[in-house]
């Protein structure tokens, strides 16, 4: 497979995948009063323009990670109420980079503002990071993944305040000369216990 095109056969599984990640990070999230579901045609269409109170570029993004012919795909998910399922709270993009076995989170954003109390204040990126781990449980048991369980790549922070923000979290590592940084599966797993033993 030189040109890194994913197969139907693969497609199906990261489909699955994704499904069994959807349903597992639904269950963390049920007290919260959120949800997360894929991004869908209408969140699409919603996101041209910045009018909505969106800052990132994510008709961009999506148009970019869309056509990447790499494998298997992309992983755009939102947060919704469940009260309010076509309200949005927040984005997530993520990328599962085959060759090189990394899960890369593209991007992410909230829309809880300056609400204190809104379940994403403050959150965002435990419940992305927590998601991913899902995601690269599921992405191995359906044999995506053959060896070891895959790195996790922040890319592309927006600035030094939020790169820093990010390596005090699961033990991120900034990639010298990047605004990247990195972490392994084994420090986003301790990340994720050490979360629960503080919910619980």
């Amino acid at each position: 497979m030189g040109n890194n095109t994913p197969t139907d056969g693969e497609q199906n599984l990261h489909h699955q995948a994704v499904q069994q990640t959807l349903e597992d990070m639904n269950i963390v999230l049920v007290e919260s009063g959120l949800f997360i579901n894929l991004l869908t045609e209408q969140d699409r269409r919603w996101q041209k323009g910045r009018k909505n109170g969106h800052t990132l570029n994510w008709r961009s993004l999506l148009k970019f990670y869309d056509n990447a012919q790499l494998e298997p795909g992309n992983f755009a998910f939102v947060f919704r109420w469940i009260a309010a399922p076509l309200t949005r709270a927040g984005f997530c993009l993520c990328y599962y980079h085959r060759l090189g076995n990394v899960i890369e989170l593209v991007a992410l954003e909230s829309f809880a503002g300056r609400e204190v109390k809104h379940p994403l204040s403050g959150k965002m990126l435990q419940h992305c990071l927590h998601a991913l781990y899902f995601y690269g449980v599921n992405l191995r048991a359906q044999g995506l993944i053959s060896e070891t369980l895959p790195n996790i790549l922040i890319s592309n922070a927006l600035n030094d305040r939020l790169l820093s923000f990010y390596t005090r979290q699961a033990s991120f590592i900034v990639i010298p000369g990047t605004m990247n940084c990195k972490t392994d599966f084994i420090a986003l797993r301790k990340y994720i216990r050490h979360l629960k033993k503080m919910q619980g």
